[in-house]
């Protein structure tokens, strides 16, 4: 009996010190209730497609209509800036005559939110790796390298977006 108090203790404790999964908290402190749109910028970076890939995930996640470049901003504008995002890919394995023949591609930035000129939220350096394996010619290697740069680019987002929801 004492043991399973002791459990139903832990488990309150827990969920009162606001405890929870990265990903499974609430926006309502980032994402303002009285924001009408949202506008993403790329800074220290020109990555189009991790753009695009952003614009679409935030749209969905947030349910804000997004702002255009050129459009007029608005004082509800949700601000979201993505720092310092670059993309590389170093060799990492190399056959007996000194070829590579495998690179580790990696994605990097940040992602900062701010409200009417005001800092909300940042989530510090996000990276993610993935391999990409030289088998065959130049063309193939590049194709892909843009496969796996393409699924980086979610996961990125994706644990940009997690780290903004859990509010860490």
């Amino acid at each position: 009996m004492m043991r399973w108090f002791s459990i139903a203790t832990c488990a309150l404790w827990l969920s009162a010190c606001g405890y929870h999964l990265v990903g499974q908290g609430g926006i309502s402190d980032i994402v303002p209730k009285d924001a009408l749109a949202l506008q993403v910028k790329m800074l220290a970076g020109d990555d189009a497609r991790l753009l695009a890939v952003a614009e679409k995930s935030l749209v969905q996640r947030t349910s804000l209509p997004l702002l255009k470049q050129g459009d007029e901003a608005t004082d509800g504008v949700l601000d979201i800036y993505i720092e310092h995002a670059q993309e590389s890919m170093n060799a990492t394995s190399f056959d007996a005559s000194g070829v590579a023949n495998q690179y580790r591609l990696t994605i990097s930035g940040k992602m900062r939110v701010l409200y009417q000129g005001k800092e909300r939220w940042q989530s510090g350096a996000v990276a993610v790796q993935g391999d990409v394996f030289a088998t065959g010619g130049a063309v193939v290697i590049e194709a892909q390298r843009e496969s796996v740069a393409k699924s980086l680019r979610r996961q990125w987002v994706q644990q940009a977006l997690q780290r903004m929801y859990s509010g860490f």
